[in-house]
C-alpha cells in the first residue's frame, strides 16, 4: 500500500473539498507530511485517521469508514 497520498486523494477519502483540506492546513489542524519538489502536498496515511478522529472533518464519517475507503479504493 502507498505510504503517502496527494491532497486530492486525501480530500476524496475524507469526503471534503481540496479547499477544505487547505483550510485545515491554515488552521494547523492537518499539515502535509512533506511537500515534494513540484510543490505537491503529500500526506502520510498515518495522519488521516487522527485528523478524522480529532473532528477536522466530522462529515467524513468515523475512522472505520475512512479505513474502509482507503482499502476499497473509494
Amino acid at each position: 500500500m502507498q505510504k503517502e497520498i496527494t491532497i486530492s486523494e486525501l480530500a476524496r477519502l475524507m469526503q471534503v473539498s481540496v479547499h477544505q483540506i487547505r483550510y485545515f492546513e491554515e488552521k494547523e489542524l492537518l499539515l502535509p507530511a512533506y511537500t515534494d519538489s513540484n510543490q505537491y502536498r503529500k500526506y502520510s496515511i498515518d495522519q488521516i485517521l487522527p485528523a478524522v478522529t480529532n473532528s477536522a472533518a466530522p462529515q467524513a464519517g468515523d475512522a472505520g469508514s475512512i479505513n474502509k475507503r482507503m482499502y476499497d479504493g473509494g
